[in-house]
């Protein structure tokens, strides 16, 4: 005979009460003679009034090796000799056993959390949540307690669930973050009934998410657009600082007027402009084409306010002190702190013949301070350029000599197409 268990025990306690057995159970083992106890007393006892087979069917079930469910099955679907009265009666009597088991385990739940040991006391802001807050959250899990705030948890739900790189949406599930394990589908009905209980307003995303039973596959199928919109709304504050200024960059190539300095800081490119690139990703991104117009009717009504009021915005501005050189830049504000200037160093290298184009690209470049541009010189033409630039006995006369038909007469110096491969 299997050992005793909660659900077990519950299910004796029920029975006997249902066939009014007089004597108890043991609690610490179940022998041959409380079974023999149990059945004669099902078939002395019972009169007409009694459902002697309801009654036999409850104690096989009592007894039985198998799981719950299982026994369940075999005996209220899989039984062809049951009538629909007598599987009512036995329907009545698993559902009053469930009921009793889950109260007490919800019950060992809340004792087991209130004496757990806390591991986490601060919010993610490092703030103290006071047991006394409305809108703390007591976790438990793997029996410690971990204090959040119910808005601490909407972030961290709604940025799990709307996880959509590149704007494609990825849901994951969503973690504590303080020991990486998955919230469980307990423990969000319980954040979603202490939300909806204690916040003003209830996230769009977690009552989405409730409606489909926390499953994210059928979140997912389900809520593609308020998975887009949610991630586009949360882009400034989530995504990488470089995505969001290669967003900014891209939604400024519609706006030829604004003309930004190469060297105009990301940090106050985003103060200005992060609250318009919030449209134009909406504009570019969005499933749903009745908000588009709109969207992109607000990113050109704020650009062109930018546009008039500030329209020499991200240009570089230079100023001398105690015969320093300074550079600040423009911004929506004002001008920037100004800092020393320092040039940048003018300098060529020479691309070997085997550099791929990448390389290229990336490290070999010669930077001009003048007008910011970058070129790429042939070896070839190096050498000579570097020949023309250190010949100081030339005289002046040459320069103009038009015998070599090297260069024009017209104080521009040209380069010979011969020296390098274009």
């Amino acid at each position: 005979m299997h050992n005793m268990k909660s659900f077990t025990y519950i299910t004796h306690k029920q029975f006997i009460k249902d066939v009014k057995h007089t004597p108890d159970i043991s609690i610490d083992s179940i022998d041959n003679n409380t079974i023999k106890s149990y059945m004669s007393h099902i078939f002395n006892t019972h009169t007409i009034e009694t459902n002697i087979h309801i009654d036999f069917v409850k104690a096989v079930f009592v007894f039985t090796d198998q799981s719950k469910f299982q026994e369940l099955k075999r005996t209220y679907i899989d039984n062809l000799f049951f009538s629909d009265e007598n599987r009512g009666l036995f329907l009545d009597f698993f559902c009053k056993v469930q009921k009793t088991y889950w109260a007490f385990n919800t019950l060992a739940k809340h004792i087991k959390s209130r004496y757990s040991k806390i591991k986490v006391t601060n919010d993610l802001f490092l703030a103290p949540i006071l047991s006394s807050q409305k809108n703390m959250f007591r976790l438990y899990e793997t029996n410690c307690s971990y204090l959040f705030t119910l808005q601490d948890l909407s972030r961290i739900i709604i940025s799990a669930v709307c996880n959509s790189p590149m704007f494609y949406s990825e849901p994951i599930t969503p973690k504590n973050p303080y020991s990486g394990i998955p919230f469980s589908i307990s423990n969000l009905y319980n954040i979603y009934f202490a939300m909806k209980n204690q916040l003003a307003i209830l996230p769009n995303v977690i009552y989405q998410l409730f409606l489909c039973e926390f499953n994210l596959s059928v979140f997912e199928k389900n809520n593609q657009l308020v998975i887009r919109d949610t991630y586009i709304n949360q882009f400034i504050q989530n995504e990488d600082e470089d995505e969001v200024v290669e967003s900014i960059y891209d939604m400024i190539q519609g706006f030829p007027k604004i003309k930004l300095d190469l060297e105009f800081p990301d940090k106050f490119l985003i103060e200005s402009f992060k609250s318009v690139v919030i449209h134009f990703l909406h504009f570019k991104y969005t499933l749903d084409g009745s908000k588009r117009r709109i969207h992109y009717t607000i990113m050109n009504r704020k650009m062109n306010d930018i546009i008039q009021n500030c329209p020499t915005i991200g240009r570089k501005v230079f100023s001398l002190v105690n015969r320093k050189k300074y550079v600040s830049f423009v911004t929506l504000t004002g001008y920037s702190e100004p800092v020393l200037y320092v040039k940048p160093a003018t300098k060529y290298i020479i691309v070997q013949d085997d550099t791929s184009e990448d390389e290229v690209a990336e490290d070999h470049y010669v930077h001009d301070a003048s007008n910011n541009t970058s070129f790429v010189f042939d070896a070839d033409f190096a050498n000579r350029l570097d020949e023309l630039i250190h010949m100081t006995d030339v005289p002046d006369d040459n320069l103009y000599d038009t015998d070599d038909n090297l260069y024009d007469t017209d104080d521009e110096i040209e380069v010979n197409e011969d020296l390098y491969d274009p």
